[in-house]
């Protein structure tokens, strides 16, 4: 995509799926993608780097590609990552939140079916991480796969921690937070059904206030 192109509008690219390398230019001054710009660009491969002078990631933007690896460029404007923005992208390397992110919208890198680990730029300025943000995919009663593994040390700029938003992350051993956190809330189903192992360690903040019903229900 060349420098020049400041909005990918709704629909441009979706189930494109010859499509199979997505490159924005460097010096890149796109500032919008549009809802399902790129959903189900099933030919996608290896990485898909964003830039930082992306301010508006629509709805289901990548939703259904299948790239397997997601960087935001240094310095990223980016606010909001929208819901299901990258919904069932086959994630297997770390993810890096970047710091200008103040929501992680609605399912927006549920179902992914892979493993990945989740970090946070310094200095983040991250409130709400939103309903079944990182859920992982369940395939009858109870068989998972995917979703978070290992470590997550929650910024503390966040405030809510919504529900079902790390459900089924069965390989997700231990919750960490940062000094100093704002978390006032763990909303119901937030970190349940990890079945087959679950959270062994987790150290609630002074600032919580409210643990919502069934928040770690059968996760240990």
């Amino acid at each position: 995509i060349p420098e020049s192109v400041r909005v990918i509008e709704d629909n441009a690219f979706r189930q494109s799926v010859s499509i199979t390398y997505l490159l924005f230019a460097s010096n890149s001054r796109l500032e919008k993608i549009g809802e399902n710009a790129f959903r189900d660009c099933t030919g996608l491969l290896a990485t898909v780097t964003i830039p930082s002078s992306l301010v508006d990631l629509g709805v289901s933007a990548f939703e259904g590609s299948t790239f397997q690896s997601l960087l935001f460029e240094k310095n990223s404007q980016l606010l909001t990552i929208s819901n299901r923005a990258f919904y069932a992208v086959p994630i297997q390397t770390e993810l890096t939140i970047p710091s200008s992110v103040k929501v992680i919208g609605i399912s927006a890198f549920s179902y992914t079916k892979t493993f990945f680990t989740l970090s946070f730029e310094s200095n983040s300025n991250l409130e709400i991480i939103d309903s079944y943000a990182f859920k992982a995919w369940q395939s009858g009663c109870c068989s998972f796969t995917g979703g978070i593994s290992g470590i997550v040390t929650f910024p503390a700029s966040l405030k809510v921690i919504s529900s079902g938003a790390f459900e089924y992350c069965f390989s997700l051993k231990t919750v960490q937070f940062e000094a100093n956190s704002m978390l006032q809330t763990i909303r119901s189903r937030a970190f349940a059904m990890a079945y087959n192992s679950g959270i062994s360690s987790i150290t609630f903040p002074p600032s919580l206030e409210l643990i919502e019903s069934q928040a770690f229900d059968k996760s240990a």
